[in-house]
């Protein structure tokens, strides 16, 4: 159901938070990550409130929801990596398989004018090179590996919108097609992290 969906670790360039783990024994076969899938509290199309900004999170029927450490599971059980610190929600598409992460981080009000310049080429060595380190343990846990290959849109300040904007373009172990869209939503708590997980057909027919 969710199991060829991975997200690509994020790490050290944005100061984005450690991993900590929700898994006490991470699965490491598919019958494992199943059992442990079909163990958490799914909500369908539900209005919920976020367990720690204390955001809304609304959404159609056909959606499937997670909240708090049932979220963390499904990031580990998919990924094969610890979850990061803040994830709090998780949106899944049941029509086309996209996944939409919510990560809460930071405290105190974040003006879009502190937001220091970001090196678009140092961030991306930085995420290939925790995303190839990751590769070790997802092998470990019975998951293929990931690869970045670029940019699809670099990282951009969203003035309009108090935001900061990039999307990965990667490759599974398999040659399948991985997107990850990121936005960091600056607000008055910190600020939420948006990770929106597909493939670069689905990307590119939102644009």
């Amino acid at each position: 159901m969710l199991l060829g969906f991975r997200l690509l670790a994020v790490v050290g360039a944005m100061a984005l938070g450690v991993a900590s783990s929700a898994q006490a024994k991470p699965p490491t076969t598919d019958a494992e990550r199943d059992v442990a899938m079909e163990s958490l509290t799914w909500r369908d199309g539900q209005t919920l409130n976020l367990p720690l900004s204390g955001g809304v999170l609304k959404a159609p029927s056909g959606y499937r929801q997670l909240l708090g450490k049932d979220a963390a599971t499904v990031y580990e059980v998919t990924n094969g990596i610890d979850a990061p610190v803040g994830t709090e929600a998780m949106i899944y598409n049941g029509k086309d398989g996209t996944i939409v992460y919510y990560q809460k981080l930071g405290s105190g009000y974040i003006k879009i004018d502190d937001w220091p310049s970001i090196d678009p080429d140092a961030m991306l060595a930085e995420i290939k090179e925790n995303t190839e380190r990751n590769n070790a343990t997802r092998k470990q846990r019975g998951i293929g590996a990931i690869h970045v290959v670029g940019w699809l849109q670099p990282p951009r300040l969203d003035l309009g919108n108090h935001s900061v904007l990039w999307t990965l373009d990667a490759v599974e172990e398999d040659g399948s097609s991985l997107v990850n869209s990121v936005a960091l939503v600056l607000g008055r708590d910190g600020y939420e992290r948006l990770v929106w997980i597909g493939s670069k057909d689905q990307f590119s027919g939102m644009l």
